[in-house]
């Protein structure tokens, strides 16, 4: 419940009466001794959580600064805005939950030049130093009578960065952020976004909340969306992802993720986008160099959690493939490789000195590569080419699997030997599958015969945990055995529904269903249409009726993709085993129909 003073004003307005034929000087921002400058606020009294508009008026087009000190002395609010044509200027704020109960004093201004109002924070309704009555809707505090303890204990310790200021605009905030040097001397930037930054921007949007950090050369950039914050987010109506741009890289957040932290009460949104520090960047140069690698620019970290008190509360990815962008405007080279297809986004494990593939598209005009994958780690762009002595100009499969393999995703059985008539394992195309779809080689182990010291225990594990492939349901799954092209479209198939890509498969089959129902004209010719039907679903092979009916969905819904085609004859030839060329070919069109690499 909120406790208003009764007949107190709603506003304090207060005016600089400078000293006669005073003149103030000093660097941009300052005032001269004709500027006008006003403080109102819009309440006079607020409990915590409460929004605070101040306005007034300062020099035209200069920053104005913000600071709201609570009674123990302790900043609780820090931010800025450049102050308009007419010297208006207006600042939102919540009143957190850190500042100390008793007088907030709010001060706007530039260097010496400022003005102040107070503000009564009450005691919120229900609040009790510690009293844990489950109606209790206020904050209840810690307990805790020390008059040393700064911090507030009724959101578990949760204290959010100061800001240098915003602008916000329609689904847009701009913020300039606190930067300070850490113990390595690195330039870290700090951007709390408040609910009032959050309620303003989002008025009008178009689904997407985009906040950009100037942090100028800062080598690590963090958002901090401070509790209240994420939760007028999450509570915004038609607002599906955050996108957090910075000149180091982007991030863009399905807010389906972030609402995994709506049970956490006191539960902050940190995003951070940092440069790699120089001795992960140079591990990372080495490993690209033992690859035969060109490592284009430095990694970037990305890091997304909730924040509570101390703990931190990892976000579970599932099969969402969250995108971020790298700039590659500027770095030597490539411009020119992004046309040619020797560019691709991976993955760097410090844990291994790996870099993986990992499914990325080039915007050449925007000069970014966009990175797409379920987890966060250190991220590069490479570029890398690589050709087959055993694939002869002209090889109908030569392209595609050169292709995957400059962009890491399948190998050679020898160095520029790729053997593509050899017939493909069950374990290898395990292992094609989980490189990509850039899943992390590691689950628990799942089948009898796939030995924990063989190569590919870690790749079937992951294929199996994420539903690529099952056994044979006694517990066995035949990792040498050679895949026929049936059970390849079967996984292929889980592979593209994996991705998030199988969502239009309804669509496709009602497409195939009109496709063969235009020309019926009376019932006679009703039954033929039907058998016209089914060939059509499985792709008008000629065999159609000697596929399983285990493979049938999956055959029809790849072949209406265009990623299996039949034999020369008509006939699909289900029961005959996949080549490592049928599968690599296979694989470059799922990862073009699943929008995981640029067409070709």
């Amino acid at each position: 419940m909120k406790k208003w003073m009764a007949g107190m004003t709603a506003a304090v307005v207060l005016a600089a009466a400078p000293a006669a034929g005073a003149v103030w000087s000093g660097p941009a921002g300052t005032l001269s001794a004709a500027a006008m400058h006003t403080l109102a606020l819009d309440r006079s009294a607020v409990e915590h959580g409460d929004e605070v508009t101040a306005t007034g008026q300062f020099a035209a087009g200069e920053w104005v600064s913000l600071r709201v000190i609570d009674s123990a002395g302790a900043v609780v609010v820090f931010d800025g805005v450049r102050a308009d044509a007419d010297g208006m200027y207006s600042f939102a704020f919540v009143v957190p939950e850190t500042a100390a109960d008793g007088e907030l004093t709010v001060y706007t201004g530039s260097g010496e030049q400022s003005e102040s109002a107070a503000l009564e924070l009450e005691e919120d309704a229900g609040s009790g130093g510690g009293d844990d009555d489950e109606d209790d809707e206020g904050n209840g505090g810690s307990g805790n009578d020390d008059e040393d303890d700064e911090g507030s204990g009724g959101s578990g310790g949760y204290v959010p960065p100061a800001t240098g200021g915003s602008t916000i605009g329609a689904g847009a905030i701009r913020v300039r952020p606190i930067v300070s040097a850490d113990a390595d001397g690195r330039q870290q930037a700090t951007a709390r976004i408040t609910t009032a930054q959050i309620r303003q921007a989002l008025r009008e949007h178009q689904g997407t909340l985009k906040i950009t950090v100037d942090a100028g050369d800062a080598e690590a950039v963090t958002v901090d969306l401070e509790p209240a914050a994420l939760r007028e987010l999450l509570a915004a109506e038609g607002v599906e992802r955050l996108e957090i741009v910075t000149a180091l890289g982007s991030y863009r957040l399905p807010l389906e993720l972030a609402g995994q932290l709506e049970s956490e009460q006191d539960a902050a949104l940190v995003m951070t986008i940092g440069l790699t520090d120089e001795e992960t960047a140079k591990d990372a140069q080495a490993a690209a160099a033992a690859q035969e690698l060109e490592l284009i620019g430095q990694p970037v970290e990305f890091e997304v959690y909730g924040e509570a008190g101390d703990e931190r509360i990892m976000l579970d990815y599932g099969n969402t493939y969250v995108e971020r962008a790298l700039p590659t405007t500027g770095i030597d080279g490539a411009a020119s490789s992004v046309m040619t297809g020797e560019l691709t986004g991976v993955l760097y494990d410090p844990a291994t000195g790996e870099l993986r593939f990992v499914p990325s598209l080039f915007e050449a005009e925007e000069g970014m590569a966009l990175l797409k994958r379920n987890g966060n780690s250190v991220y590069a762009v490479i570029g890398h080419a690589e050709s087959f002595a055993d694939l002869a100009p002209g090889y109908w499969a030569k392209a595609d699997v050169e292709l995957l393999a400059s962009k890491l995703v399948v190998n050679g059985v020898a160095e520029h030997r790729f053997a593509p008539g050899a017939d493909v394992t069950r374990a290898e195309f395990a292992a094609l599958a989980v490189r990509a779809l850039a899943l992390a080689e590691e689950g628990p182990a799942a089948f009898d015969d796939v030995a924990a010291d063989r190569w590919y225990s870690d790749v079937v594990s992951a294929a199996a945990e994420a539903g690529l492939v099952e056994g044979y349901g006694d517990g066995l799954f035949g990792p040498e055995r050679p895949v026929t092209r049936q059970e390849l479209a079967v996984m292929m198939d889980r592979a593209l529904d994996y991705a998030g890509a199988g969502a239009d498969e309804a669509e496709i089959h009602a497409h195939a269903a009109e496709d063969a129902t235009d020309n019926i004209t009376d019932k006679a010719t009703e039954a033929t249409a039907a058998a016209s039907l089914a060939a059509h679903s499985l792709g008008g092979f000629a065999d159609a009726g000697t596929i399983p009916g285990w493979a049938q969905e999956a055959v029809a819904d790849m072949a209406a993709r265009g990623i299996i085609e039949g034999r020369p004859d008509g006939r699909f030839d289900g029961a005959a085993q996949a080549t490592r060329a049928e599968a690599a070919v296979m694989l470059k069109r799922l990862l073009e129909e699943a929008g995981f690499i640029d067409p070709s």
